[in-house]
C-alpha cells in the first residue's frame, strides 16, 4: 500500500491545525507509537494471560465436574476476567458501572453520546468499520484520554492526537488503528456522573430494506448477525454491566437483527432503548414508530427498562426522562461495581454452597445404603446396593480431590488478582 502524504495539507482542510495530519513526519511519529510493539520490561499483559489460562483451563474444568443446575461458572468467571482486563488497561474504570451502548451503524451512538455527556464532539459521527474504536466515557476534573493499543501499552494522548486517531487520520491517509488500538478512554468534565463510564462501541452492519419478516431474507439476516462486526460488538456488549440500545428512528423503529442482536446478549438487566435522531421525523409518525417498536420488544419478552424517543437537538420528547432515570439507576447499582476480588469471592461462595449441598447428598446416600446394606438378608439386593455404595463412594472420593483443588486454585487466582490490580498500568 503506498501512502500519500502531504507537506502541507489543501486550504480548507479539516485537519488543517492539527500537525499529524500536515506533516509526514509527525504522522510517521503517531504511527510508530501506535504500531509500536509490546513492552517487554512490563510483564502484566503475560501474568494476566496466564491468570486467564489458569481460569480456563484449570478451575473451570474443576467446578464443572460437578453438576450444579442454574449456577453458570463459565459466564461468571469469563464476565470477571473481562472486568479485571479493563481494569488492568484502564485503572480508571475501577469502582464504576459500565453502560454498554450499542446499535447498528449510524445509529447515532457518538452523537448521542457527545449531547448526553457535553463532550463537545469529540466522538466522531458516522465512522465506518474500518475507523471506529470502542471508547469509554468517564467524568474527569479536565480533559484528558487514554488509548490501550492490543500490544499492552497505555499512552495517554493529547488533543491533537485524539483528533487525528478518532478523526481524520484514515480519510487522510487510508489507515486505521481498528486493529491496534483496543480501547480509548476520555475524560469529560462535563459528565457528572462519577459512578458510571459509557462505552461507546462499534456498530455493525445496517442492511438496507429488510423486513421485519424477512421473507426469504433469514440468510441475509444471520450474515449481518454473524459478522464480523456484529461479534466485535456482541463482545464489547456483553462485558458491559447494563445497556442503552440505539435505533435509528429513520429504519422504522425497532427490527428483527435488533431482536436477535440484543437476545444473542443474554441481558441480566433491564435495557433502555432509544429511538435517535427524532427530529427528522413529524410527530405524528413518531408516535407512531415508537407504538410499533413497543409491541416488538413486548413480543420479544426481553428485559426492557423503558422505550423513549431522543434528538442531539432537543433532548427526549414527549416529555419523557427515562434516559435521566435509567442513569441514576444504573449509578445506583452497586453490583457493576463491585471490586474484582469481592466479585471472584462471591462467585466463589456461591458454589462452595451448592457443592457442600451436592456433598451432603452424596453422603447421606451413603449413610442410607450402609443402613440398607446391614438390614437386608437378599443375596441379590446386597450386590445391587453394594454396587451403589461403591459408585457413591467413588463420587465421595472425587468431591474430596475437586474441593481440594479448588481451594489451592482459588487461593492462587486470587492473590494473583491482588498483585495486577495492586499494580500500576
Amino acid at each position: 500500500m503506498t501512502i500519500d502524504f502531504e507537506d502541507e495539507a489543501p486550504a480548507g482542510d479539516d485537519g488543517e491545525s492539527n500537525p499529524y495530519l500536515r506533516h509526514e513526519a509527525k504522522a510517521l511519529q503517531l504511527i510508530a507509537r501506535v504500531y509500536s510493539g509490546p513492552d517487554l520490561e512490563n510483564p502484566k499483559r503475560r501474568r494476566f494471560e496466564e491468570l486467564q489460562g489458569r481460569i480456563t483451563n484449570y478451575l473451570l474444568p474443576a467446578l464443572g465436574r460437578i453438576p450444579l443446575a442454574g449456577l453458570n461458572m463459565t459466564a461468571k468467571m469469563r464476565a470477571l476476567a473481562a472486568k479485571l482486563s479493563e481494569q488492568i488497561y484502564f485503572p480508571h474504570l475501577a469502582g464504576k458501572t459500565i453502560i454498554g451502548v450499542g446499535g447498528k451503524f449510524s445509529a447515532g451512538k457518538s452523537c448521542f453520546l457527545n449531547k448526553l455527556t457535553g463532550c463537545e464532539n469529540q466522538l466522531p459521527v458516522d465512522q465506518e468499520p474500518t475507523t471506529a474504536l470502542p471508547t469509554y466515557l468517564v467524568a474527569g476534573e479536565k480533559p484528558g484520554a487514554y488509548a490501550c493499543t492490543s500490544s499492552g501499552r497505555l499512552r495517554e494522548v493529547d488533543d491533537q492526537e485524539l483528533e487525528a486517531l478518532t478523526h481524520a487520520f484514515h480519510a487522510k491517509y487510508s489507515i486505521g488503528f481498528v486493529k491496534e488500538i483496543r480501547k480509548m478512554l476520555i475524560f469529560v468534565p462535563g459528565f457528572h456522573q462519577a459512578n458510571l463510564a459509557l462505552l461507546d462501541t462499534p456498530g455493525y452492519s445496517n442492511p438496507k430494506n429488510l423486513p421485519d419478516n424477512p421473507a426469504g431474507g433469514e440468510d441475509l439476516l444471520e450474515a449481518v448477525l454473524h459478522s464480523q462486526d456484529a461479534r466485535l460488538a456482541r463482545q464489547h456488549l456483553q462485558n458491559s454491566d447494563y445497556l442503552l440500545w440505539l435505533v435509528d428512528s429513520d429504519d422504522g423503529g425497532i427490527h428483527e437483527t435488533d431482536i436477535r442482536f440484543l437476545r444473542s446478549l443474554n441481558l441480566q438487566k433491564p435495557f433502555l432503548a432509544v429511538l435517535t435522531k427524532a427530529d427528522k421525523k413529524e410527530e405524528s409518525k413518531l408516535r407512531e414508530i415508537m407504538e410499533h417498536s413497543q409491541k416488538t420488544l413486548e413480543r420479544a419478552k426481553l428485559p426492557i427498562f423503558g422505550l423513549t424517543a431522543f434528538s442531539a437537538l432537543t433532548g427526549e420528547y414527549f416529555g419523557k426522562r427515562l434516559i435521566e432515570d435509567f442513569l441514576k439507576k444504573s449509578s445506583a447499582d452497586s453490583s457493576g461495581r463491585e471490586d474484582i476480588l469481592g466479585r471472584f469471592r462471591d462467585d466463589l461462595a456461591d458454589w462452595e454452597t451448592l457443592f457442600q449441598r451436592h456433598k451432603k447428598h452424596i453422603e447421606d446416600e451413603e449413610k442410607n445404603l450402609t443402613d440398607q446394606i446391614q438390614a437386608t438378608w437378599d443375596p441379590f439386593v446386597t450386590t445391587t446396593l453394594v454396587a451403589l455404595y461403591k459408585e457413591y463412594q467413588k463420587q465421595g472420593t472425587q468431591l474430596f480431590y475437586t474441593e481440594k483443588k479448588v481451594r489451592h486454585l482459588k487461593d492462587e487466582i486470587r492473590e494473583e488478582i491482588k498483585k495486577l490490580l495492586r499494580e500500576g498500568p
